[in-house]
């Protein structure tokens, strides 16, 4: 499966799970020390973006956006991907930010809002719903990315991880800047 496929799959899942009006409960969700939305905020940290990859409407997310992401994830180096989403027909906004770590693991966290007032039952336009953020492994298929040093080489990763657990409620954005 494509990578870019999977990351559509995330997203349209992410979004079924919180639903319009929605706000996501660790408690219910299992997450550790009983950790609430006011928990760790990686949105909050500041974190310069080194790629945005929209994903738009349909799950599209252009070459230049997949190309940016697979240099940065090849380069081995910390940084950061923001991936936007609006998953039609649902009238809600989804983000995920991802923070490579260069050590093989990111940051991810992803947050949603209603796009239209009033579509959302109670949930506005104004205030994130925040998901409990996680520490992931991340990987690319070797030939997403064999071509990454070349200017017409193959390079495309879609920010995501794999084997998420969620981040200690004590996480602090402290942990970025070492």
């Amino acid at each position: 499966m494509r990578s870019a496929t999977k990351l559509t799959m995330l997203l349209l899942a992410s979004t079924f799970a919180l639903g319009c009006g929605s706000t996501a409960n660790p408690d219910e969700e299992g997450g550790p020390g009983g950790q609430t939305a006011s928990g760790p905020d990686i949105f909050e940290c500041a974190v310069a973006r080194d790629c945005t990859q929209d994903t738009g409407h349909l799950g599209e997310t252009s070459d230049d956006d997949l190309r940016c992401g697979g240099e940065l994830f090849a380069a081995g180096e910390p940084g950061a991907v923001l991936v936007l989403s609006q998953p039609g027909p649902y009238p809600t906004e989804v983000e995920m930010l991802v923070v490579l770590l260069g050590d093989g693991t990111a940051l991810q966290q992803i947050r949603s809002r209603c796009a239209s007032d009033g579509a959302c039952a109670d949930q506005n336009t104004t205030e994130w719903a925040v998901q409990p953020m996680q520490l992931c492994d991340v990987a690319a298929e070797p030939s997403d990315i064999a071509g990454c040093d070349e200017p017409e080489g193959a390079c495309a990763w879609s920010a995501y991880g794999t084997n998420c657990s969620f981040v200690a409620e004590t996480w602090t954005c402290d942990v970025l800047a070492q």
